[in-house]
């Protein structure tokens, strides 16, 4: 059965880490619902959207971009800003044609 809005897309802290229990969920409802964890498929596996402000500075991967197979064809771009911290978080960049 065909979606009725095959363009979907939703974004922002999941605060669903690669290794921990919310990313095994996110990943699990990315895989039953057709849908694509975008930032996993276009950033390197190094990458953090969150450094928490403690002694340790520890950084972590939680804001993701997940979307339907037609809103991932028409995306070509993604960056994590750095240049402006106006939080814990880094803000995401996406480019769609």
């Amino acid at each position: 059965m065909e979606p009725q809005c095959p363009n979907i897309c939703f974004l922002g802290d999941f605060n669903a880490g690669t290794t921990n229990t919310f990313g095994c969920l996110l990943e699990d409802f990315c895989m039953e619902n057709d849908f694509i964890n975008f930032d996993h498929a276009l950033l390197p596996l190094d990458t953090f959207t969150y450094i928490s402000d403690d002694a340790h500075n520890t950084t972590s991967w939680i804001d993701h971009f997940v979307s339907s197979f037609s809103v991932h064809q028409a995306m070509f771009n993604m960056d994590v800003l750095t240049e402006r911290i106006i939080s814990d978080h880094r803000a995401v960049a996406v480019s769609i044609q």
